[in-house]
Parts: C-alpha cells; sequence; structure tokens
C-alpha cells in the first residue's frame, strides 16, 4: 500500500494545483460564487482519494477491508497530497507561474468585498494587511498546505466509511 500512496497523492495534489489554476484564470472570485472555490476543492481531494482507497482494498486487502485499515489508507494520501501541494506551490512560486494569479485574485475578492459589503474602516485596515501578508513568500503553499491536509483528512474519515466492507467490532469480539 506504501508503494502506490505516493503515486495516488501526487496524482490528487496534481490535480488540485491544477484546478486552483483554472478558478483563477476564469476570475471567479469568493464573493461572486462563495461555494464554488470550496465545493470544487473538495471535489477534486475526495474523488482521487476514493480511488486510491479502492485500488487499495482491491488489490492490497484482497477486497476484505475494515475501517481502520481504510483510515490509514487516507491518512497517509491525504499527508502525501499535503505535502505534494506544497511542494509544487513552492515550485510554483519559485517560477513565478500560479502565484501572481492568485494574489491578482486576492486582492480582486478583497476589493469586491470592500464594495459590495462595505464593512467599517477597522475591517477593511484588516482585509487590506489580510492582502499584503498574501504576498509574503511561499504564505499561498502553506495555507493550502493546510486546507489540502484538513480537507483531505475530513473526506478519508467520511468515505473511509462508504469503502470498509468489514465490520471492525465484531472482528474484535470473534
Amino acid at each position: 500500500m506504501i508503494k502506490k500512496a505516493p503515486i495516488i497523492s501526487l496524482l490528487c495534489a496534481t490535480i488540485y494545483v491544477i484546478a486552483l489554476k483554472i478558478i483563477t484564470a476564469t476570475g471567479l472570485t469568493m464573493v461572486q460564487l462563495p461555494l464554488l472555490p470550496a465545493f470544487v476543492s473538495v471535489s477534486i481531494v475526495a474523488i482521487p482519494l476514493y480511488i486510491g482507497m479502492v485500488h487499495v482494498r482491491k488489490y492490497h486487502y484482497e477486497n476484505s477491508i475494515n475501517f481502520s485499515q481504510t483510515f490509514y489508507t487516507a491518512v497517509v494520501i491525504s499527508i502525501g497530497t499535503a505535502f505534494f501541494v506544497f511542494g509544487i506551490l513552492c515550485l510554483l512560486e519559485m517560477s513565478n507561474i500560479l502565484i501572481p494569479d492568485l494574489i491578482a485574485d486576492n486582492q480582486h475578492t478583497a476589493e469586491a468585498y470592500i464594495k459590495n459589503y462595505k464593512p467599517s474602516a477597522e475591517e477593511i485596515a484588516e482585509i487590506n494587511q489580510n492582502t499584503k501578508n498574501s504576498m509574503a513568500p511561499y504564505a499561498f503553499a502553506k495555507v493550502h498546505f493546510i486546507i489540502v491536509l484538513l480537507l483531505s483528512a475530513f473526506s478519508g474519515t467520511i468515505l473511509s466509511l462508504f469503502v470498509r466492507n468489514k465490520d471492525t467490532f465484531n472482528e474484535i469480539n470473534k
């Protein structure tokens, strides 16, 4: 199982970064469609994770797997995916490919929020400070590392319930 986990994790991370580029290239900000980036992120992380868990169930556990084994598989793939996303985004920042688009998208989102919701002066100052903080080195890589780690861990826990086909508790009592 450990031999296939990096391949599944790299596939999941690559799909996530490509979807991130597509979302920023189309100009869909969080203000225009607030749930689209979150829904896309969950879908993009969960679908390869599910495929990887089913692959591990089929080829490594002879199609008989319990919750703890699927959860372990999900955790390994989740951690690998988060590290690959971090690495890919760091490489893209060094080569100056995706990060300027993310910074511009962040600025457009902040401007649209200020325009549409008219926050107080304190909130505007906080929004401007957060926009400046997004220009820090490797800021997006760190943020997306945490996002992917949390999304994949949550998705992996839920998907473990669907992928398992043995009851863990009855197995222990026998």
